[in-house]
């Protein structure tokens, strides 16, 4: 109740002096400013009847004050709701003060915390304090402190207050000898200089002792003022800072793969932000190599660190606290009493409304930010990503149509497992389908106005557009536009490029035949964006520098054109890779050992005469004249990609040769343009194991689940009865659930959806918050490791940056959520355990296996047809490209399973002739395993290569 009076009080008079004040200035003085005539008058005239002075003068100072307050609410209010310092305004420090208080009394009432918003200055020591009991509750927010010198703004400290009392403060402690203080989080020079020096406005000392000072983070202070909890600071010798009690011997703690300071700040303190505080204790640590952490970013398995404040305290310090700190009279037992102090530090704990959950993270929201790699570790591109997982599901398809009853498709091994994933993450899909919706929009274009197609050389795919660049002087039609041709980008010939943003795209009356199939991939300029040349347009294309790069290069030009999803082309390989176009077996891509090979057996006879053919030769000798010509002769649309230099063309002397020239650590230069890439690479490590990838897609089946392996030649549709239907009752309990068996979609959600804070990017939060809650449904407890490795898998998962990310993402999420009936919030802080997901947050592929139970030959007819019914698409589908990379034997699981369920309703309902079973096995059957769209289907089936 004394919370409630005192913050209803607080925010009345907030109201007053808000609202009140300027209301009554109007009503009783109006306009106070004088106009001409009155200045005049009140200069040169007595004011006899006080008319100046009471109608203009006092009105205005009145007007000034408030305002002056006003402008102090303004500015505390923000950092009270967001929990990071306010800035200091000078001249403002007792409006501010004010405000703080008010603000910080209203904040205690609506959000149920026993924090103050502000400190009163120059209280003295022995004043009775408000002490705040607490017992165990909801743990500190899972924030994010940033850690950059000059940037990093502390994060706020939470509490969960449950009793309010007061007690009588103990007498204050001895002045200490030393004038340092250890930073808090929501910490302000202002605030420590009002607390250990009476006066704000001297925060200016403590800023001149400790600018430039190295802290135990490798940060230091800088002209901004900004502070990261955990730093030490050295205060003026006159600083009142009371002696510390005897301080606990810090636990400590030997690193293990996959730590993280700020894991373990999480782990001890519930707190990630406060690792500066393990960094500071364990800086004097000698390490099993001789030397001390410096950069806590980079922590080594085997070596120790302290977490201050988690062991046991001495005797003395025990004993200690016991005498200064009496338990107060009615206080339970069992609860935490937090010392008194002669002020109160500032805390504001994490909201309980989920709104303003997502305001107090924001700060920490703001830092989540991802872009796609443009490039696996060996370097196959988003492109080349598209086409290799694109045939690798057509394959499956094939596994999963071979399969028996109650067995599974085989999955690669651990090292092609991490290919696919590097794959999954770096694949641009829609920027492929982007690419090809541009040039078949041109190809309808050129139909309808009886033009050639445009002579385009090169492509750039970047994030928001697409740039060709033309041999000539070609108009395009809009809404392509053209440009002043940046350096070094054009071809030295070409005079035009014409741009066309990727949301700009319009529509296409008709879909005509790919054009242009013989675009490959060549590499990412210094943006990242991709960069793709018409090998047919070039003619031909020499590529230069050491061996294993070049048939890295060369190898992967033969898979992408391999696997595009462009129209029919042709692609020989001469001198290298055979075992890939084995494990391939697309019938585009043929392997010959030679030249003469080549010219001795051509393409074949189903290869038409319009179709292109890529020449692709490994081998250092170039082509002859004479060969050049054999092979010109049979293929009207023939292009050339050779190892080492080429000659000009005779057939056009004019035009520089085309080459990429890769130097001894894998940079490119494209000439003639001189652009310098990052070239795309498939070389040897990444091709073997790609290879195992694509053959484990001919393995046989593996054994399924249990019931499968004990069910002999009972066959499908043998046993189980028609029974009753258990309910399929998802999200029973009122928590949000997530649907995993058709579109992802997590229903029932408490809070704010996820956004960004800009533009077109609002919605770019939620994916990932959505892949992040179906990870846990799957996952139930997991280390932060565990999540940077499923979500991001090309990124480290150490180091600033990443804790960002995760940790931002987490608190983004949790607020996204929200809490339970008992308060507990749906996505807890992190606890001993990692990281876990409340046990009422379900999925549909939890009641799917809840209803199906251990044998789904014995499940009821009925029940199978509920379950079943729980299926609405292709499991794990809906969200973007890049999302759900770790999730394929998920995917697989779930897709065995449903067809499992399936086949056996289908065979019951043959047997009884329930047409309506039958429609529903067959429907779900179609939704798990849709067929291909666009796809050649020559690719579908794999055949024997030459």
């Amino acid at each position: 109740m004394k919370r409630l009076a005192l913050g209803l009080g607080s925010l009345v008079l907030v109201l007053a002096l808000l609202v009140g004040i300027p209301a009554a200035l109007l009503f009783l003085a109006g306009n106070p400013f004088p106009s001409g005539d009155e200045l005049s008058r009140a200069l040169s005239t007595p004011d006899y009847g006080g008319e100046f002075l009471v109608g203009t003068l006092l009105p205005l100072i009145a007007w000034v004050a408030w305002a002056t307050f006003a402008l102090g609410f303004l500015v505390e209010l923000p950092g009270h709701i967001r929990g990071i310092p306010s800035p200091h305004l000078p001249g403002l420090g007792l409006q501010q003060l004010w405000a703080a208080a008010l603000i910080g009394a209203i904040v205690v009432m609506l959000t149920g915390v026993g924090a103050l918003a502000g400190s009163t200055a120059g209280s003295p020591a022995s004043a009775p304090a408000s002490v705040s009991v607490s017992q165990s509750g909801t743990g500190a927010t899972f924030g994010s402190t940033q850690a950059h010198g000059g940037t990093g703004a502390g994060s706020t400290d939470s509490a969960a207050v449950s009793i309010d009392t007061t007690v009588e403060a103990a007498p204050a402690a001895p002045i200490a000898a030393a004038p340092t203080y250890v930073v808090q989080p929501g910490d302000s020079l202002w605030r420590i200089a009002e607390q250990h020096l009476g006066s704000g406005e001297r925060f200016a000392e403590i800023a001149g002792l400790n600018l430039g000072v190295a802290q135990g983070d490798g940060h230091s202070l800088t002209a901004e003022n900004w502070l990261n909890a955990g730093w030490v600071l050295t205060l003026p010798a006159d600083a009142a800072v009371p002696a510390a009690p005897e301080a606990a011997t810090p636990a400590e703690h030997v690193v293990v793969e996959g730590d993280t300071l700020w894991d373990l700040a999480a782990d001890a303190y519930g707190d990630g932000t406060r690792y500066p505080e393990i960094v500071a204790a364990s800086a004097a640590v000698v390490q099993p190599d001789g030397a001390t952490i410096t950069d806590p970013n980079l922590i080594q398995p085997g070596e120790t660190v302290n977490l201050p404040g988690v062991g046991a305290p001495t005797p003395d310090a025990v004993a200690g606290t016991a005498a200064a700190s009496p338990v107060a009279e009615g206080v339970p037992v069992g609860a935490t009493i937090e010392a008194a102090s002669p002020t109160v530090t500032p805390a504001v704990a994490a909201p309980v409304d989920a709104s303003a959950g997502v305001e107090a993270n924001a700060a920490g929201a703001a830092a989540f930010s991802h872009t796609a790699p443009a490039h696996t570790t060996g370097g196959i591109g988003a492109v080349l990503a598209v086409g290799l997982l694109g045939l690798l599901a057509l394959r499956r398809a094939g596994q999963r149509g071979r399969r028996e009853f109650g067995r599974r498709i085989a999955l690669p091994t651990a090292e092609a497992s991490t290919l696919e994933l590097e794959l999954r993450a770096v694949e641009n899909r829609m920027g492929l389908d982007d690419i090809d919706h541009a040039l078949r929009y041109l190809a309808v274009w050129a139909e309808d106005t009886g033009r050639t197609l445009p002579s385009i050389e090169a492509i750039r795919l970047a994030d928001d557009d697409i740039t060709l660049y033309l041999s000539g002087t070609d108009p395009l039609p809009r809404p392509f536009r053209t440009e002043a041709v940046p350096a070094n980008v054009l071809p030295a010939n070409s005079t035009t490029a014409w741009t066309i943003d990727r949301a700009a795209l319009p529509g296409v009356e008709r879909v005509p035949q790919p054009p242009y199939p013989a675009f490959v991939t060549l590499g990412q300029d210094q943006a990242g964006a991709h960069i793709l040349v018409d090998l047919e347009r070039l003619g031909t294309l020499g590529v230069t520098g050491p061996l294993e790069l070049r048939l890295g290069v060369l190898t992967a030009i033969a898979a992408e054109l391999a696997t595009s999803r462009r129209s029919e082309i042709r692609v020989t390989l001469v001198g290298a890779a055979d075992d890939l176009a084995t494990a391939l077996a697309s019938p585009r891509l043929r392997h010959v050992p030679d030249v003469a090979t080549l010219l001795a057996h051509p393409a074949g006879d189903a290869l038409a005469a319009e179709t292109p053919e890529i020449v692709i030769l490994a081998l250092a000798q170039p082509l002859s004249d004479r060969q050049r010509a054999a092979l010109a002769a049979r293929s009207a649309r023939l292009g050339i990609v050779q190892s080492g230099s080429t000659a000009r063309a005779a057939a056009a002397p004019d035009r520089a040769p085309w080459t990429l020239n890769v130097d001894d650590i894998g940079a490119a230069r494209l000439l003639p343009v001189g652009l310098s890439l990052a070239p795309q690479l498939l070389g040897a490590a990444e091709c073997t194991r790609l290879i195992e990838l694509f053959r484990s897609t001919a393995a046989h089946s593996v054994t399924g689940p249990e019931w499968a392996r004990q069910m002999g030649a009972a066959g499908v549709g043998g046993a189980g009865s028609t029974g009753t239907a258990e309910a399929a009752d998802v999200g029973a309990s009122g928590a949000p659930w997530i649907r995993l068996l058709g579109p992802v979609e997590v229903i029932g959600a408490r809070g704010v959806e996820p956004r960004g804070t800009a533009g077109g990017a609002e919605l770019f939060r939620l994916p990932w918050a959505t892949e992040l809650v179906a990870f846990f449904t799957v996952h139930r407890t997991a280390s932060a490791v565990d999540v940077q490795t499923a979500l991001w898998p090309a990124d480290l998962p150490t180091g600033l940056a990443a804790q960002q990310n995760r940790n931002a993402l987490t608190n983004e999420t949790r607020a996204w959520l929200g809490d339970s009936t008992d308060d507990e919030p749906y996505l807890p802080v992190v606890g001993a355990d990692g990281l876990r997901l409340h046990p009422d947050v379900q999925s549909d592929w939890d009641v799917w296996r809840q209803l199906l139970g251990d044998d789904v030959t014995l499940t009821t007819t009925a029940t199978l047809v509920s379950a079943l019914r729980l299926v609405t698409g292709e499991p794990l589908s809906g969200l973007p490209t890049n999302h759900f990379v770790w999730a394929e034997p998920l995917r697989e699981e779930i897709t065995g399973a449903v067809l499992d369920a399936a086949d056996e309703l289908a065979a019951r309902a043959r047997i009884s002739g329930d047409a309506d079973s039958a429609a529903l096995a067959a429907s779900a059957r179609g939704l798990v395993e849709p067929v291909p769209l666009v796809e050649p289907a020559a690719l579908v089936e794999p055949v024997e290569t030459r």
